[in-house]
């Protein structure tokens, strides 16, 4: 019986910011991981929806993997972050602005503030006009320079 009113209490207690823990990556802060949700804090444990917030953050924060685990002992919402690695620069157009970033072996636009910078050490592919459909190219063309030891500099694609 104590323990089924421990676990309800807990699981009815309010998160705070200060609740989170993350680990895998230290490029994102707690604040960053609420400013780029749709977490308002404090909120009841309970009522947290971790896959949507795993969703959210996947894409806002371009990671590779991320889990999201409500914990009851100790108590808090407990995050791992799997940031991805880029292999070029990129330059994408977003409602007429360029936008500058980098480009993973997946093909996934990375923007340039989701970067670890010690990353950063070797990349001398760029690739311009970057757009969602051209991923899976993009992705099969970085395993064709791995594979066979190409050696490519720069990769354009036209404006519609």
């Amino acid at each position: 019986m104590f323990l089924t009113s421990f676990v309800s209490i807990k699981t009815l207690k309010k998160v705070h910011i200060k609740d989170i823990t993350i680990s895998g990556s230290k490029l994102f802060s707690e604040t960053d991981l609420v400013n780029n949700s749709s977490l308002e804090f404090p909120i009841r444990l309970i009522f947290i929806k971790t896959k949507l917030l795993e969703k959210e953050l996947k894409q806002s924060l371009s990671l590779k993997k991320i889990s999201a685990h409500r914990q009851i002992f100790p108590f808090g919402l407990k995050i791992y972050i799997e940031t991805r690695i880029p292999i070029s620069y990129g330059e994408k157009i977003s409602n007429d602005k360029k936008i500058f970033g980098y480009i993973d072996k997946d093909g996934i636009f990375i923007n340039k503030q989701n970067v670890d910078e010690k990353n950063l050490n070797n990349i001398k592919l760029r690739v311009f006009g970057w757009k969602e459909k051209f991923k899976k190219i993009l992705s099969e063309i970085f395993i064709a320079i791995e594979n066979y030891e190409l050696e490519i500099v720069k990769i354009s694609f036209s404006h519609d």
